[in-house]
């Protein structure tokens, strides 16, 4: 592999290929750092099996811990969508199978430029940088270059054959006008609602009325199972602060590997891509004209960055108002090179064509050849000659403390002291517990209360970068709780089972006085005393002011007669009335600035809706092939343990 790496030539394709990453959450096989392998649990749970291929819980806990800190979604929606990435995963999975089956290959080219865009800082000056920053960059993902090479292959074998199911989409004009005036579409309502939030300071709760249903459902209200774990973290955090490094080390390992550090002659630059396929005349000529009109606003004055975000075809560097950041020779096609190059700092090109189309580039800053002095690399290197001996170390204090923790598992605290390690006692804990100093670990805590009273877990790997080992110290059955002790939970119960009662009384009184008022909502309101909301003008995917998004209200109002009163529409718990005040279209002028973006917007839609089609096919297919098997019951434990 590394052979052909080095005898290839420079890179001829455009930049913004390179940087362009594998579809989103198609990436969820690379997205989990080590698929298949890496630290592991004999513990864990098997969710799917696909072919050879198994989705084990571990899996899905790397990816939704990975996206919780990205704040992609709040834990406690895990439950609900912790089953759903199941399923994708296994489309996808099953996806790769199917490829495989049918003969489609991965050949070292397509393998190398697979890589190449998802890493393209391996490849400097379109030369590859080594087997050792590879290796090294992997193992800051936890992974090693076979598992993440095969991951790469498999992300490839999933696109060539959706390439082949998908193939042949087609926008019509009708649907991008008819899109258009779906999207801009705006309407604005009065609005009354019954929320429980607003009732339940009307509520009252008596002491009795806790006793009573005590009483009634004393059996409901057993403890929790609770236990008491040790844990012993190896932290790759702390672990690495007490190995040094020394001045020698750092000196030799930098003038070993100086060429590391050489910088080619680059440009910092930002460009506009007005596309066009290079053999259509008639399309070239009007991405042409396009991209001098925007040249023509650009010298009279307007921003360079609003413009490529609203204009630009190249959507990873629109969103960033077209900046590429430092760009080197061999990185870019010819003519986007030698312009770049060419210009001074500040200096706009005319259109410049490319095989993707006209660009304006943008030189913004430019620095001769050099190499990094010491100094400027100090920090990087000696943070990964720590990495490089905490690799090997970590793994290796994990095991011992295993082992040390299997000849006394009771003595959790002694062995890490003795290791120099972190010791963590939970005491207590109910399932779907954090573990303070540890945080969230469903994965150790099902295990956890799995296994009796002292025994020892296997190594887990923890998010973070942080390996632990645990034992169980001790067992505290479900128990009958005291009145007292589950007084709260009861009122909060009450509580909203009266709030609930008392919303949907007011509701149906308020529906029954808007009956015989023929449905005058502003009247019926005044006269009941409840509170009506004027809404601004919104759109489908906008903000209804005093109520929340507008897709609370579904499609309703804007499938509605403007007059029109709806009546009784239930979000959730909570009842809405609304009258449709007015509906406004969006000017049919714009529609042209916003073609690019609806049609990308349509496609987008009818690939998933296509994807779905395909993968759910074909996950039924297999099934009945005996090819695919889902643990359901796995899957649902899995889900609960994020509950609370």
């Amino acid at each position: 592999m590394f052979d052909l790496f080095r005898s290839r030539a420079k890179a001829t394709r455009y930049l913004l290929m390179a940087l362009l990453s594998l579809v989103a959450l198609s990436m969820v096989i690379t997205l989990i750092p080590g698929f298949g392998g890496g630290f592991g649990s004999s513990n864990q749970l098997v969710l799917a099996e696909i072919g050879d291929n198994v989705i084990s819980s571990q899996d899905i806990n790397r990816l939704v811990q990975a996206q919780m800190r990205q704040n992609q979604f709040p834990r406690d929606m895990a439950e609900l969508i912790v089953p759903q990435m199941v399923t994708q995963f296994v489309g996808e999975m099953a996806t790769v199978y199917q490829a495989e089956r049918m003969g489609f290959t991965v050949s070292e080219e397509e393998l190398i430029e697979g890589i190449r865009k998802v890493i393209p800082q391996l490849f400097q000056s379109g030369q590859f940088v080594g087997k050792e920053a590879y290796q090294a960059y992997l193992q800051q993902m936890n992974t090693t270059i076979p598992q993440f090479e095969e991951n790469v292959r498999k992300q490839i074998l999933l696109n060539k054959l959706q390439s082949l199911v998908f193939d042949g989409l087609v926008i019509t004009p009708e649907e991008i006008k008819a899109e258009y005036l779906r999207r801009g579409e705006k309407v604005k309502l009065e609005v009354v609602r019954f929320q429980a939030e607003e009732l339940k300071s009307q509520v009252v709760i008596s002491r009795k009325e806790i006793e009573d249903h005590y009483k009634t459902n004393a059996a409901a209200y057993m403890s929790a199972p609770r236990r008491t774990i040790d844990v012993i973290l190896v932290d790759e955090k702390k672990l690495g602060e007490k190995i040094p490094v020394t001045e020698e080390l750092i000196r030799q390992s930098y003038e070993s590997n100086k060429d590391r550090y050489r910088i080619d002659e680059r440009a910092k630059v930002r460009h506009i891509l007005v596309k066009a396929e290079p053999d259509d005349e008639a399309e070239k000529k009007k991405a042409k004209a396009k991209a001098e009109g925007l040249l023509k606003q650009i010298r009279g004055g307007a921003d360079f960055a609003e413009l490529a975000k609203k204009n630009s075809d190249d959507p990873g560097s629109a969103v960033k108002g077209g900046d590429l950041d430092w760009i080197q020779r061999g990185q870019t096609v010819p003519p986007f090179e030698k312009t770049s190059f060419e210009q001074k700092p500040g200096q706009i090109s005319e259109p410049v064509e490319t095989f993707f189309g006209y660009h304006i580039i943008h030189t913004l800053d430019k620095e001769p050849a050099r190499i990094k002095p010491l100094d400027e690399v100090r920090e990087e290197l000696t943070a990964e000659l720590k990495r490089r001996q905490l690799f090997e170390k970590m793994p290796e204090l994990a095991d011992q403390a295993r082992a040390e923790l299997l000849k006394t598992p009771l003595q959790a605290q002694q062995v890490a002291a003795k290791l120099n390690l972190t010791h963590i006692r939970a005491d207590k804990i109910a399932p779907g517990d954090a573990i303070p100093g540890v945080g969230s670990a469903p994965e150790l805590i099902n295990i956890a209360f799995s296994i009796d009273k002292g025994t020892v877990t296997e190594v887990m790997q923890l998010p973070e970068n942080r390996l632990a080992v645990s034992a169980v110290v001790d067992i505290m059955p479900p128990r009958q709780s005291s009145l007292s002790e589950v007084e709260a939970t009861i009122r909060t119960q009450l509580s909203t089972v009266k709030t609930a009662e008392l919303v949907e009384t007011k509701a149906k009184e308020f529906e029954t006085r808007l009956r015989a008022n023929q449905n005058d909502l502003r009247k019926t309101a005044q006269e009941l005393g409840a509170k009506i909301i004027t809404t601004n003008e919104f759109d489908r995917t906008g903000q209804m002011e005093g109520i929340g998004p507008a897709a609370y209200l579904g499609e309703q109002p804007f499938v509605r007669s403007v007059g029109t009163v709806v009546a009784l529409y239930r979000v959730s718990t909570t009842p809405y009335f609304f009258k449709i005040l007015s509906r406004s279209p969006p000017d049919l002028n714009q529609l042209e600035a916003q073609r690019d973006i609806i049609v990308t917007g349509l496609r987008d839609k009818k690939l998933r809706e296509r994807r779905e089609l395909f993968e759910d096919g074909l996950v039924r297919k297999l099934t009945e092939e005996g090819k695919i098997k889902i643990n359901d019951d796995a899957v649902k434990r899995l889900a609960a343990s994020y509950k609370g």
